[in-house]
């Protein structure tokens, strides 16, 4: 029986374990003092669910979904039951391996997000605290272009790669065949970033030179950006990348948890006095209130002008 309520993308957490420990990390906490493991029957139960949503995108994310072994056996049933597209969002690093990736193709992979976050093998290595990991991840691109994988990069900005920005968008474009989109996120104040968040958050406008740079340099050689945690007065002249102007439709499953990541998005939001007097007021979400904690709401300076309403909302498409 199909639930009334449709999803289009349903996001399924499969651990709370990695094979990193990237400094920023917004569920390093969780990685850290929870630790959590779904069973196979856990997860075939939410790949089902899914299903009865009537979601055509499924994802499998954690933690890191690569270092389990049963990764397969669920992309297998995913793709049993018809799911159009079965994604990964992993770190890369198993990726290196080419034999690893026809396995997920064969299983019923086609596409994977991968998060590498500077331009270089030492910052790389640095952020993520594993050494190799950069060129593991490079290996890992290289193997999605030679089978012809689909393909997104995500990349968290911080206080150590935020002025690298532009030579880390000429970078991903070296890796453009079959790349979709190329994700910008500014950090979230969450798990390790929140715990240091001095030493990992650079204020927004102060990154917001490089950021859009970056993306500049992305559009002209034919890529597609995307910012995510970043909003119209940091950014006015990028507001079509932005993804905290429109309403997102899907659901997330952990270990212990289910949410529609929509109406639960406002909940960690704040707007600050002066931003009704903004035009994308209505649309806007605000920045987390542990970033203004910190950071005040000097910066947010209003776009005046005539409420921008969703109808208007034109986003870059996905």
């Amino acid at each position: 029986m199909v639930e009334e309520e449709r999803h289009s993308k349903v996001e399924i957490l499969m651990n709370w374990q990695c094979n990193q420990r990237c400094i920023f990390c917004s569920v390093g906490h969780k990685l850290v003092s929870d630790g959590s493991v779904k069973s196979w029957e856990e997860i075939k139960k939410d790949i089902e669910y899914a299903k009865r949503r009537n979601a055509n995108i499924i994802s499998f994310s954690g933690g890191e979904p690569t270092i389990r072994k049963d990764l397969f056996r669920a992309i297998a049933y995913a793709k049993k039951l018809g799911f159009e597209v079965i994604e990964i969002q992993t770190n890369g690093r198993m990726l290196k391996y080419r034999s690893y990736v026809e396995k997920l193709v064969e299983a019923g992979v086609n596409r994977v997000l991968v998060s590498i976050h500077a331009p270089n093998a030492e910052l790389e290595d640095f952020l993520t605290q594993v050494k190799g990991s950069f060129e593991e991840k490079v290996q890992g691109l290289k193997n999605l272009e030679d089978l012809n994988v689909e393909k997104r990069t995500s990349t968290v900005i911080n206080r150590y790669n935020y002025k690298l920005l532009p030579e880390m968008a000429r970078f991903l474009l070296r890796f453009r065949k079959n790349t979709k989109s190329y994700h910008l996120n500014f950090a979230i104040p969450d798990g390790f970033a929140r715990q240091n968040f001095k030493e990992m958050v650079p204020r927004m406008s102060e990154a917001a030179p490089y950021i859009s740079e970056a993306c500049n340099i992305l559009l002209k050689g034919g890529g597609k950006p995307f910012l995510h945690n970043l909003y119209p007065c940091i950014l006015p002249e990028h507001v079509s990348l932005m993804s905290e102007l429109t309403k997102t439709d899907t659901i997330l499953i952990g270990p212990k948890f289910r949410m529609d990541i929509q109406t639960n998005r406002h909940k960690y939001r704040n707007k600050g006095p002066e931003c009704k007097k903004c035009r994308y007021y209505l649309v806007c979400v605000g920045p987390f209130k542990e970033y203004t904690k910190f950071m005040g709401f000097k910066e947010f300076k209003p776009i005046e002008g005539r409420y921008i309403t969703e109808e208007e909302i034109r986003l870059q498409e996905y």
